[in-house]
């Protein structure tokens, strides 16, 4: 074994990483497991480069030896939940989430992901206080913040939704699916002029955007506005046309872009 090539193997495949240059960055991160077999953080990083690139089969042998070489990192255990999830073993990846929050407490991200799966089996008081830790780490996140609004949200707590999610509209007011559920709460109140004022907004800050076109032709339509209605939903239909190879914003509830919690 030779622990000092590995980690110039490492150093490379980073680079290639960052570079765009993935399957580079596999060769160097192989490169690095093959030459430290023992060490935990090369086995781990094989297993990331191979789970980012979508090759899951490949990336569990070498995710669950990083896993048995350093059982108390937290990267590793995450990573294999990650996979196990996207298998479709939700219950397999539930332990190993709450494995890893039990034994990091302190750690935002460990609780961030209990809570995404908890909220994914369904049990969302359990996702809301993973949520609630999280936010305590990190009060100043606003994806954080989302993610308590919306567990809050799926357990019926409408005031405590509304209050949680314009915290984060404070820290990212054109955050997609911060609009999305800020929509569905006051859908969910039938408050359709305070519905109509944030459809309004909302298309101010994305001209065109079709879920906001059709809040906008609901709130109209509760009110009694039959022609603005059937106007706005015909727009909707031509925007949605108009941008079908979009993402829709409020796709992804539970999910948060990368942050740059891959590293070992």
């Amino acid at each position: 074994m030779s622990l000092t090539a590995a980690r110039e193997a490492i150093r490379r495949g980073h680079r290639a990483r960052e570079a765009g240059l993935a399957e580079e960055a596999l060769r160097w991160f192989r490169t690095a497991a093959e030459q430290a077999p023992a060490d935990a953080e090369s086995q781990g990083l094989l297993g990331l480069m191979l789970l980012r690139m979508g090759r899951l089969a490949e990336s569990a042998a070498p995710l669950e030896r990083a896993v048995q070489l350093a059982p108390d990192a937290l990267a590793p255990r995450l990573h294999l939940s990650e996979l196990r999830a996207r298998e479709g073993d939700l219950p397999r990846a539930l332990v190993l989430a709450s494995e890893a929050a039990a034994k990091h407490p302190s750690d935002w991200w460990p609780q961030e992901r209990e809570g995404e799966l908890r909220a994914a089996a369904g049990d969302f008081a359990a996702a809301r206080a993973c949520c609630r830790r999280a936010c305590a780490l990190r009060p100043s996140d606003p994806s954080l913040l989302y993610k308590l609004a919306r567990a809050a949200f799926d357990c019926d707590d409408m005031d405590a939704a509304h209050s949680t999610l314009a915290s984060a509209s404070r820290l990212a007011p054109a955050q997609p699916a911060t609009l999305a559920l800020q929509a569905e709460i006051l859908l969910r109140r039938a408050d359709w002029e305070a519905l109509e004022r944030h459809a309004s907004d909302w298309l101010l800050r994305v001209p065109q955007e079709p879920l906001a076109l059709r809040h906008l032709a609901r709130s109209q339509w509760e009110r009694g506005f039959m022609k603005a209605g059937i106007a706005s939903l015909e727009a909707a239909l031509a925007a949605q046309a108009a941008s079908r190879s979009r993402a829709s914003p409020a796709g992804g509830a539970w999910s948060r872009p990368e942050d740059g919690r891959d590293a070992e």
